[in-house]
């Protein structure tokens, strides 16, 4: 019965050791997602900040400075910014491209005046707890949007 007792007992301390190990495995891997997870969410903002510059522009037509302030005002990242600033750009609509840019007041090869554009621009960071490989600290995270005013 001693002999059972004991084998008992060194499985337990075995299951102890062993749990102690993947722990400390497991707890690193929760930091890593997490952080991947905050990186990842950052990036969602940026892109999202992008798009509601250009659907202000849209909306109100082309002004730098309330689209840049659409961009920065879209989301409470401290590190987001619309860099580098709305600008108007021409293009005519591409089946395969989606826009083709051209001078300001060519014509389209469907026969038709260039459109105009704005292009929104925005840029956020984020800085992870550890250091990866391959990973640069701090992240920059950049997103670009494209609307047609006119």
């Amino acid at each position: 019965m001693l002999r059972l007792r004991g084998r008992a007992l060194g499985r337990r301390g075995m299951a102890a050791v062993e749990f102690a190990i993947a722990a400390g495995f497991l707890s690193i891997a929760m930091v890593g997602l997490y952080d991947f997870g905050r990186a990842s969410w950052t990036r969602m903002q940026v892109v999202s900040a992008a798009h509601v510059g250009a659907a202000f522009a849209a909306a109100h037509g082309f002004n730098a400075n309330l689209i840049a302030t659409a961009v920065t005002s879209s989301s409470s990242l401290a590190t987001l910014a619309a860099t580098p600033a709305p600008a108007t750009v021409c293009g005519c609509p591409s089946g395969s491209a989606g826009v083709a840019f051209v001078a300001c007041g060519s014509a389209c090869a469907d026969g038709g005046g260039a459109g105009t554009y704005v292009r929104v621009n925005a840029r956020g960071t984020y800085s992870f707890t550890f250091s990866y490989p391959l990973v640069s600290n701090p992240l920059v995270l950049s997103a670009t949007a494209l609307t047609r005013i006119q």
